[in-house]
């Protein structure tokens, strides 16, 4: 597996972290993981179901209807 060094990191988000890795019972690391899973499969389905709407359509989605999905957080 890959090692992954995130600098800078605010200290408030770091407190506020740590928080939430204590009531998930995890580690900082292991949270930190699990967010960043989260968000990518949270993605990647907000793609796929963009991409089969497309395909369902009789006409081209216009980009700002894509970013208005994106902003309004539609899946």
């Amino acid at each position: 597996m890959a090692t992954l060094t995130i600098r800078n990191v605010s200290p408030r988000v770091v407190t506020r972290l740590k928080k939430q890795a204590r009531e998930n019972r995890r580690s900082m690391e292991a949270e930190v993981r699990e967010i960043l899973e989260q968000q990518l499969i949270d993605h990647l389905a907000a793609v796929d179901q963009i991409e089969q709407m497309w395909e369902d359509q009789a006409r081209p989605t216009t980009a700002e209807e894509v970013g208005s999905w994106l902003r309004e957080g539609r899946r």
